[in-house]
């Protein structure tokens, strides 16, 4: 899990802060063009494929995740975060708003 911030039309993907990671890995670009157009900072979750995928026959672009409560929980933090710095980035007291990508809601991520 990472939190990357968007700004100036691109994700930096230098300025990236790791909240959890299973295996160190670093990224090959310094930045990414970003679709989205508003500033801010996103939590990403960087899924490595597992055997499990295969047993599956999931397509590609897709992995198993068996979430815990603990990820659950962190990725709740995570969030929370993302919302403070994204209002520190955007210089305003606080962020109120709507992540447009994200659901709250934990079966949708299983």
């Amino acid at each position: 899990m990472l939190l990357i911030p968007r700004y100036a039309g691109y994700h930096h993907l230098n300025q990236a802060v790791v909240v959890d990671q299973a295996e160190p890995f670093t990224f090959t670009i310094p930045k990414a063009k970003a679709d989205y157009p508003r500033e801010g900072v996103c939590l990403h979750l960087i899924l490595q494929r597992t055997k499990i995928d295969n047993d599956f026959k999931l397509p590609s672009g897709y992995v198993d995740w068996v979430i815990t409560s603990y990820q659950y929980q962190l990725i709740g933090e995570a969030l929370r975060r993302s919302d403070e710095l994204t209002a520190d980035l955007l210089g305003v007291s606080s962020w109120g708003g709507k992540r447009p990508f994200t659901s709250t809601k934990l079966h949708h991520y299983m």
